[in-house]
């Protein structure tokens, strides 16, 4: 038999599937099937190929004794070979079916038992303490149960030192943990030698993470950080443990949150979502701390464009209002003091629905940080401020300032005898039961109707623009039926005409195509 070639190895993976199906090709299929694993090369493809014909195209019997002898053949006899097919390949090339899952099972065990002989383990460790064990962990985790006395265990950590750069944590942490469970001040010192030695020191993140998160391990990767041994991606590895106490948690943020790298307050707002999510103790101040960050609020141009830490932000941020509804006026001082051009308060960003939380929790107070920065007079802060108090173009009744009440505005407007009306009537939301008291002081001012209604057009529609118009005049002709308040009406009679002008206009443009 002769052997194939790499390309060639992969067309037939990719179309074995389909051209098994046909009896005729069926055996030639087989053939070249086995002519790959004769090449080798393709090994993990090969298994996944074969398992998924062998449960979803449930071949004939003399096929399947065929393909089942090609994976036999993969798997070999030797301990070097099992390991390499289960311990290199990742589980799920054996989850097709409940006899390869428990094949698999019985293969570890056995792969376990055999590596309690050291001359049998020795060989394969520089492979075993490598990115290659994919599976290592749980062949770690067996073979320490097997190994009470630890005897494998310098053996393992002299070959983790050889690799150096190129080690990985998967079956070293499996049989560390077995050792914590066992022997917590033998599997402290093993860490404790793991960071001492220049060759493993950048290892022990990952050890700690598959061996155990403790208040203990995070202790010992926050003194790595903080002498500068480890980066403060070290702290990833404590993210997702619900093991470590509150008060070790609140260390751990509040090391990110005063590290001079920029990216270490987003891994601290990271840190408080996964404990968030856990339904773990969440200590306020270490939660504000994350979430108020100057780096976060005022995030840079590359964070805003991927989009970091937005989820994360508005999740927290959420449970904080939620929780502390007292706090959240300093959230929200917090993201509008900090924001700039580049700030955006749409849903997508997170800080929009959060900081409509705080308005409908805490309105009058919310109303006194924002007219602030609203203006006047309107810059570029003001105007962003302005369209989300508003609401989306396609419902501008749905804006956060209608959670303010009118009462609010009608007094801050009088604080400057009147002449804001004008300015807050560019932003109000166009909820006619909401503007109601407004327009009863201020409607029948010009600055006030031309700017409400510049306002109310800007929006959005679907279909026809004089449609659109039409049926928003009929709207205001209704509300003008029975209306007694002449200021109102005023405003009422000024909107129907500009109305009126707009259909004229969208008229003409829809006539000439336009």
């Amino acid at each position: 038999m002769t052997a194939m070639p790499s390309g060639a190895a992969k067309v037939v993976l990719h179309n074995a599937g389909s051209l098994i199906r046909v009896p005729e090709l069926a055996g030639r299929v087989v053939d070249a099937l086995a002519r790959v694993q004769a090449a080798g090369g393709n090994d993990q493809e090969l298994v996944e190929c074969v398992s998924a014909i062998l449960e979803t195209c449930k071949p004939d019997k003399k096929i399947t004794e065929r393909l089942n002898a090609i994976m036999d053949g993969i798997a070999g006899t030797t301990f070097h070979s099992k390991l390499r097919r289960y311990v290199g390949m990742p589980e799920h090339v054996d989850m097709i079916s409940e006899s390869r899952r428990e094949n698999r099972e019985k293969e570890l065990d056995a792969l376990a038992d055999a590596a309690t002989d050291l001359n049998t383990l020795k060989p394969e460790l520089g492979w075993l303490v490598t990115g290659g064990a994919v599976q290592g962990y749980r062949l770690g985790y067996d073979l320490a149960g097997k190994d009470p006395k630890w005897r494998s265990l310098p053996h393992i950590m002299g070959a983790l030192e050889d690799a150096g750069d190129g080690g990985a944590g998967s079956f070293v942490g499996g049989y560390l943990r077995r050792v914590r469970e066992k022997d917590a001040a033998r599997w402290g010192a093993e860490l404790d030698a793991v960071y001492d030695n220049e060759r493993t020191r950048q290892l022990l993140p990952a050890l700690v993470q598959q061996s155990g998160v403790t208040d203990e391990s995070a202790r010992r990767i926050m003194r790595g950080v903080r002498s500068g041994g480890l980066g403060c991606d070290a702290m990833r590895s404590v993210m997702n443990s619900n093991r470590v106490s509150a008060a070790v948690f609140a260390e751990c943020v509040d090391l990110l949150a005063g590290h001079e790298d920029g990216a270490a307050a987003f891994m601290a707002l990271e840190l408080v979502y996964f404990r968030l999510r856990q339904g773990k103790g969440l200590p306020k101040d270490t939660a504000m701390r994350a979430l108020l960050h100057d780096n976060v609020v005022n995030r840079t141009e590359e964070h805003i464009k991927t989009g970091i830490g937005e989820w994360e932000w508005e999740e927290i941020g959420s449970w904080l209002v939620r929780q502390y509804p007292d706090d959240g006026i300093r959230v929200l001082e917090a993201v509008v003091n900090g924001m700039d051009e580049a700030t955006s308060l749409v849903a997508e960003a997170g800080k929009g629905p959060v900081m409509e939380e705080i308005v409908r929790a805490r309105p009058a107070e919310a109303w006194s940080v924002l007219s602030r920065h609203t203006g006047p007079p309107t810059d570029r802060k003001a105007r962003k401020l302005q369209k989300w108090l508003a609401g989306s173009a396609f419902d501008r009744g749905d804006g956060a300032m209608s959670s303010i009440p009118i009462s609010e505005i009608n007094a801050w407007v009088g604080e400057d005898d009147g002449a804001r009306a004008a300015h807050v009537a560019s932003f109000l939301p166009n909820n006619f039961g909401y503007i109601r008291g407004f327009l009863s002081r201020y409607g029948d001012r010009q600055g006030v109707q031309e700017a409400l209604a510049a306002n109310f057009a800007d929006e959005g529609w679907h279909g026809s623009e004089v449609t659109h118009h039409q049926e928003k005049k009929k709207g205001v002709e209704g509300l003008m039926e029975g209306e007694k308040d002449p200021r109102i009406m005023s405003w009422l009679r000024f909107y129907a005409r500009h109305l009126d002008d707009s259909i004229r206009r969208s008229s003409d443009r829809e006539e000439r195509g336009l």
